[in-house]
C-alpha cells in the first residue's frame, strides 16, 4: 500500500514537472494543435474483480490538447460486462450472478510525444481517473454497495498517419488509426475489497486526428 503511494506521488510528481518546463519553454507560443479520437476496446481485469465480473467491452472518446511536445488529455469511456456469481453484502443487499454490469470511466492523463514522423506518432502518458461499476443508471438500493474506484494509468498510444486511406500533408495536422494500450492500478483499498479489488489492462482501437490552429 505504501509503495503504491509513493509510486502516485513520483508520477503526479513527474507529470507536474515535465508540464511546467514544458509551459515555460513555450510561453510566448499560443495554443498549437487540438486532437483526439473515437475508439472501442476491451478490458483485461486482475486479481478479485476479475472473480465477479467479466472482462468488459467498452467505447469512449478522447480529447487531446497539445502544446509543444505535451498532451494534455481527456478521456472517458463507457464499457458493457456482467457479473460472474452473486456477491452478497453484510447489509443484506445482493448483486445477482449474470446480471448487467455497467463501467464508466473518466480520467485525465499528461504525454509526451515522444516520436513525430510523417507515418506515425508515439505517445508515453500517464494519469488518474475514477471508475464507476454500476448495475443500471437509475436509483437503486442496490447502489450504495456499488464501487467508485479510483485509479493512477500507465500507457500509450500511436496514431498510425501512413495507411493509404489517409491523406496527410504534414505530419501535425493528420487523420489516422489510432491504437492504444494501458493498466489502470486502483488508488487506495476499495470498500469490500474482495469483491473489487484488482486492475484492468485495456486494449483500444479507434479513428482520430490532429488539427492545427
Amino acid at each position: 500500500m505504501k509503495n503504491k503511494k509513493n509510486i502516485v506521488h513520483f508520477l503526479i510528481a513527474g507529470l507536474l514537472l515535465l508540464s511546467y518546463n514544458n509551459i515555460i519553454a513555450s510561453e510566448n507560443e499560443k495554443f498549437k494543435a487540438l486532437g483526439g479520437s473515437i475508439f472501442v476496446g476491451h478490458g483485461l481485469l486482475t486479481e478479485n474483480i476479475s472473480e465477479h465480473f467479466t472482462d468488459p467491452f467498452f467505447f469512449g472518446l478522447n480529447v487531446d490538447i497539445l502544446r509543444r511536445k505535451m498532451v494534455m488529455q481527456i478521456d472517458c469511456s463507457m464499457g458493457f460486462g456482467k457479473t460472474k456469481k452473486a456477491m452478497e453484502f453484510p447489509n443484506e443487499l445482493e448483486w445477482a450472478k449474470n446480471k448487467t454490469a455497467l463501467h464508466l470511466m473518466v480520467g485525465g492523463n499528461l504525454g509526451y510525444r515522444l516520436i513525430n514522423t510523417e507515418g506515425l506518432m508515439l505517445v508515453p502518458l500517464a494519469g488518474i481517473g475514477v471508475h464507476a461499476i454500476t448495475s443500471t443508471f437509475a436509483s437503486s438500493d442496490e447502489s450504495i454497495n456499488e464501487p467508485l474506484l479510483p485509479y493512477y494509468k500507465v500507457g500509450c498510444y500511436i496514431d498510425i498517419k501512413s495507411l493509404k486511406f489517409f491523406k496527410n500533408n504534414d505530419s501535425n495536422s493528420y487523420t489516422c488509426l489510432r491504437l492504444g494500450f494501458g493498466i489502470n492500478s486502483q488508488i487506495g483499498t476499495p470498500k469490500y475489497e474482495s469483491f473489487y479489488q484488482g486492475r484492468m489492462i485495456y486494449f483500444t482501437v479507434g479513428m482520430g486526428g490532429l488539427f492545427r490552429e
